[in-house]
């Protein structure tokens, strides 16, 4: 390539989710001798610290205000054709829609999407309308084989035209912690360092399911007093889990610690974290690779795990112990991990081995970059 390919992520938000955290994590290590990078939202949803977070590592931003999606696609096919970006790449169902519209429109010959969560068994039009774009996107890239077995078996996407990569994370800022700083880290928290924390990370929202944990929490806690738990996050659910736990008597033995920028510290204080979101095609947007998960593997804490086939593909067997979207049952599985430090040291190491092994963030730059530029020599 003898200049810079021009490449344009259309995003929903510049919020602290997880998807906004990726895409930073991954754009910001591509060569950028290589790529000149923009990120823009459409949502208008905008955090300011993020867009800072995106131009200190030399990605340009660009917030369109929220209007009529008409206006919205006319507003984003200008800004596309005034840019001649090389290559448009969109993101979750709303970008995918908006933004593949306005690439189209724009003249666009290089679109790819970027499909994060699980689709569920959506409604037949939203599969029809993702099939008639498709006749002008060159590549979907998906999270898990899972994912990719839903676009090329349910709706029917050549195979040719779907690759998966596995999201990424630093493998050395989340790292296992020495004890030290474990109780360091607890005592910030303003939790006694002799006790046992259960952790859960996650957007406050329905299908992620931090109801099951304050219920499977409350259990815990009338039989263990020492035992405390942690929510970090925020959501539209937030006001309703507080009281949910108020309601519980769980006051004394949990905290919101709501969004977090140190997340790589408070997994730190953590005994054992869960990963209980839905998949599998409960509804429209269920977990499709659970970055969380691999965050928590890699700082070397044993996972209770609602079992699925995306939790399986991404955890694999060694580094967990697999469960119901049951309170008892996920109470009873870290009651077996508190009662048992072998097994939690054991899980611990595994997880730690995989994170290093299948997710870390390099690989995922470098693979997305090969893709990037397979796709212009073609």
């Amino acid at each position: 390539m003898k200049k810079k390919i021009r490449l344009l992520h259309v995003i929903g938000s510049f919020l602290e989710g997880g998807t906004e955290r990726l895409m930073l994590d991954i754009l910001s290590r591509l060569d950028k001798n290589v790529f000149d990078i923009t990120a823009c939202s459409i949502l208008d949803q905008v955090k300011p610290s993020m867009i800072e977070q995106y131009e200190k590592h030399g990605i340009k931003t660009r917030a369109f205000s929220q209007r009529s999606a008409i206006l919205l696609i006319f507003a984003l096919k200008k800004y596309i054709n005034e840019n001649c970006f090389d290559i448009i790449h969109t993101h979750h169902y709303i970008s995918n829609l908006i933004g593949r519209i306005a690439a189209i429109l724009a003249g666009s010959q290089n679109i790819l999407t970027y499909n994060h969560n699980w689709p569920g068994m959506e409604k037949s039009r939203h599969r029809l309308i993702f099939k008639f774009l498709n006749l002008w996107t060159k590549k979907n890239i998906v999270v898990s084989e899972t994912v990719r077995g839903y676009f090329t078996e349910v709706v029917g996407v050549h195979e040719d035209k779907v690759v998966t990569i596995h999201n990424g994370i630093d493998v050395n800022i989340f790292s296992p912690p020495a004890e030290d700083v474990r109780i360091g880290m607890k005592r910030e928290l303003n939790i006694p360092a002799n006790a046992f924390i259960v952790g859960f990370t996650g957007r406050l929202i329905d299908w992620k399911r931090p109801d099951v944990f304050i219920k499977a929490a409350s259990l815990l806690a009338k039989d263990d007093p020492n035992m405390y738990f942690i929510v970090a996050g925020d959501g539209e659910k937030r006001n309703e889990l507080e009281k949910l736990a108020k309601d519980l008597g769980l006051n004394g033995n949990i905290s919101f610690l709501g969004w977090r920028s140190d997340m790589h510290r408070i997994y730190q204080a953590m005994d054992v974290f869960t990963v209980l979101s839905e998949s599998g095609g409960n509804r429209f947007n269920d977990e499709g690779f659970s970055l969380v998960s691999a965050e928590a593997m890699a700082t070397g804490l044993p996972l209770v795990a609602v079992d699925n086939a995306i939790n399986r593909e991404v955890i694999g067997s060694d580094a967990a112990v697999y469960c119901e979207i049951d309170p008892a049952d996920i109470a009873y599985k870290i009651r077996l991990l508190s009662e048992n430090k072998f097994l939690r040291e054991e899980l611990g190491k595994a997880g730690r081995k995989r994170a290093e092994n299948c997710f870390n963030i390099k690989k995922t730059a470098e693979e997305l970059a090969s893709t990037y530029i397979e796709i212009l020599r073609k």
